[in-house]
Parts: C-alpha cells; sequence; structure tokens
C-alpha cells in the first residue's frame, strides 16, 4: 500500500498528528520488509530450481557418456522420424500362426532399428483377438516386456513344448495335403 492509504487508515482508526505519522511510516515500512522478503524468496527459488535442472543435465550427461563407453546406449526414438520400411499388417487371429508372425515382427523391428525396450508396446499395436486380449490381461510391467509378452502368447496358443508335441501327433496328410508339405509343416513344429 502506499503512504496515503496508511495514512487514511490510521484516521479511520482514530489517530492523528505525530501517532498517524509513524502508525503510517510503520505500516510501510513492514510492507516493504514483506515485500523484499517475498521477493528474496522468490529469487532463492529460481536459483534453486535452475541449479537442480543443471544438476540433472549434467547427469543425463554423465550417463550418456558412461553408456557411450559400455556400448550400452539405445539408440532414440524420434516421434517425427519417418523411415520407408514395408508396413508389417496386423496379426490375424485365425488366419496367421503367432510364431510365425513373432518372428516377422522380430525381424522388421531389427531391420528398422527399434530399441528392444520398445518391441511391447509396438507388438501391442498390431494385436488383435486372443492375443490383444492376453496383453491387456498382463500387469502393466508385464506387458512392457517383450520377453514376458512374447511368452504369454505362446503359452496362450499352446506353442509350448506339449503344445508342438501335439500338434506333431495330430499332424495327418489329408486330401489336399500331400506328403512333401506335410514334411514341410513337420519341419516346422
Amino acid at each position: 500500500m502506499e503512504f496515503k492509504k496508511y495514512v487514511n487508515l490510521g484516521r479511520e482508526i482514530g489517530l492523528s498528528g505525530q501517532e498517524l505519522l509513524d502508525f503510517a511510516q510503520n505500516r510501510e515500512t513492514i510492507e516493504k520488509k514483506e515485500r523484499a522478503k517475498s521477493e528474496k524468496e522468490q529469487r532463492e527459488d529460481r536459483e534453486r530450481v535452475r541449479k537442480h535442472e543443471m544438476e540433472m543435465k549434467e547427469l543425463k550427461l554423465r550417463l550418456r557418456e558412461a553408456q557411450v563407453a559400455r556400448g550400452t546406449q539405445e539408440p532414440e526414438i524420434s516421434l517425427t522420424r519417418r523411415v520407408k520400411l514395408p508396413q508389417l499388417s496386423p496379426f490375424q487371429d485365425g488366419r496367421d500362426e503367432i510364431d510365425d508372425y513373432l518372428s516377422r515382427f522380430e525381424t522388421f523391428v531389427t531391420a528398422a532399428g527399434w530399441p528392444e525396450s520398445q518391441w511391447a508396446s509396438l507388438l501391442s499395436t498390431l494385436l488383435n483377438g486372443r492375443a490383444l486380449a492376453v496383453y491387456a490381461a498382463m500387469q502393466v510391467a508385464e506387458s512392457c516386456d517383450y520377453k514376458k509378452l512374447k511368452s504369454a502368447l505362446l503359452k496362450k496358443y499352446a506353442l509350448t513344448t506339449d503344445g508342438y508335441r501335439s500338434k506333431f501327433r495330430s499332424a495327418k496328410c489329408g486330401y489336399l495335403k500331400r506328403m512333401f508339405s506335410l514334411l514341410i509343416d513337420l519341419k516346422f513344429i
């Protein structure tokens, strides 16, 4: 507040003369001190934030240098990066074999240069049907791990040791299926 406002405030409470001047000066001094204290605290806060940001940048730089030195740095994915690669079609439950699809997916993302830490989220956008239900039923931490997601999908589609054994035993040469194509199918079981 300005000095005049304090004078008016002093008059309202019944002060006059020297008492009024002392009151107005005292209030003005208190307000200036509070304003100075507030400005100082704000400056200190800004300085703390700036120091913290600098420390974080320095730590990130050190971490990146350590990763480069060890050779463990994963390439960063740019969301704006446009790579001319063939599109991988979504998994069709009932039409595609999950193990073949996962193999194609791994080949595709490796060729595209995507880091393995991103594979699970990329795969989830291509799933549907029972495969998508498996992904949705997983806990968040597990669904972000590609190896755990792959294992859960293979279990769901009975592509485990017992599942392959059953598939092998039930393979038959049908009317349209020749012996040669049966041998090829059995080779991939």
